[in-house]
């Protein structure tokens, strides 16, 4: 379970996706993150962005991982690194209350 903590997460994220109608094939990830893309804003020197910028990671995310948005934030003038302690890649799922006080919490 790379996306999801708990077989829970999975479930309701599934369910959620069919209400909307949505089903991820990973086409669109392959596209833009693929070794042929050439979406520029993926290949941003983080070092030049100096806004402020939010990183947040469940703890548990093993499609990204912690250790790699961790060195992401650091490499921005003023990023801002929160890992959410009982999560994975979907952490606005499973933590939905934890994601929108980090969100909230860095806007102000």
């Amino acid at each position: 379970m790379q996306q999801f903590r708990t077989p829970a997460g999975k479930a309701e994220q599934r369910r959620i996706d069919a209400e909307g109608g949505y089903r991820s094939s990973g086409e669109v990830a392959g596209a833009v993150f693929g070794p042929k893309s050439d979406f520029l804003c993926y290949r941003v020197d983080p070092a030049k962005l100096t806004m402020p910028v939010l990183v947040i990671v469940g703890k548990y995310d093993l499609a990204v991982g912690a250790a790699p948005q961790a060195d992401l934030a650091r490499q921005m003038p003023h990023g801002k690194y929160v890992v959410l302690q009982n999560s994975a890649h979907f952490s606005y799922q499973e933590e939905p209350e934890t994601f929108k006080g980090a969100m909230e919490a860095f806007v102000r």
